[in-house]
């Protein structure tokens, strides 16, 4: 693969971009896609959850419906009892649809911790002391759309297996310093847990780790919508969004 720069917003975007995408999928004993497919586009179009039958289309309908259900509860209202209740069946969804497990039932506790945390995020304050996994990504990235990512065991697995060669040159970069905390998340199924030559540090329940990829999917974002990035096979829609992006990563980390 050509380096075109030692950024890791770079690699991954020509990592993506360059290598041919196919996987085996063991549940169904399937090849998928059928023939490989090149480039973000494609790719995109190749995402599928939780089955072979439901596509792109099908979970972006989903996640846009339930960040509009959050949307709608107004983050200092969010402790009324009516809203916390709304809040802890949308919480529900979101795990029943991902596949994860819920980690608060108590509406009056989830709607406090929600609360904080994101009145934290919002300023740029690091929620030191709160809860940080899986789901409650999911929750968070649904409730700030444009700034806020999905970090899961398969979107790890795919940032770290593509950076993972080019870290004895990337690390010595400056660029490297805001992505520093990068690391890995725990994953069931797939060919997940990988082998690494970089040390990458445990990234589970870790705020640290989050907002690295917060920042590293919204560079790679910029990147992927910038006028340089114009060819076909970097996806040359340039309105990529973070669930896009995410999508295209969660199946490269299976």
């Amino acid at each position: 693969m050509h380096i075109k720069s030692w950024e890791p917003a770079d690699i991954v975007i020509e990592y993506i971009a360059r290598l041919p995408f196919q996987l085996y999928e063991k549940n169904a004993e399937t090849i998928f896609p059928v023939e490989p497919v090149l480039g973000w586009t494609q790719r995109l179009h190749s995402y599928r959850w939780p089955s072979l039958s439901e596509g792109w289309e099908t979970n972006h309908q989903k996640y846009a419906a339930l960040s509009l259900q959050l949307k709608d509860l107004h983050v200092p209202d969010i402790q009324q009892s009516q809203n916390a209740k709304k809040l802890q069946d949308i919480f529900f969804q979101i795990c029943f649809w991902t596949q994860v497990n819920i980690p608060e039932n108590n509406p009056g506790n989830l709607a406090r911790e929600v609360q904080e945390v994101v009145s934290r995020l919002q300023v740029n304050e690091l929620p030191v002391g709160y809860r940080i996994n899986a789901a409650w990504s999911k929750l968070y990235a649904l409730m700030l759309p444009d700034n806020f990512v999905m970090y899961d065991s398969r979107i790890s697995a795919a940032l770290l297996s593509i950076l993972d060669p080019f870290m004895n040159v990337v690390s010595r970069h400056s660029t490297w310093e805001k992505y520093n905390f990068l690391g890995s998340i725990p994953g069931r199924g797939g060919t997940r847990p990988r082998k690494y030559s970089w040390k990458w540090k445990n990234g589970y329940g870790n705020w640290k780790t989050q907002i690295s990829a917060n920042k590293l999917l919204l560079d790679i974002q910029s990147k992927l919508n910038s006028e340089e990035n114009n060819e076909p096979l970097m996806g040359n829609k340039r309105n990529w969004t973070l669930r896009e992006i995410e999508a295209v990563l969660f199946m490269q980390g299976y």
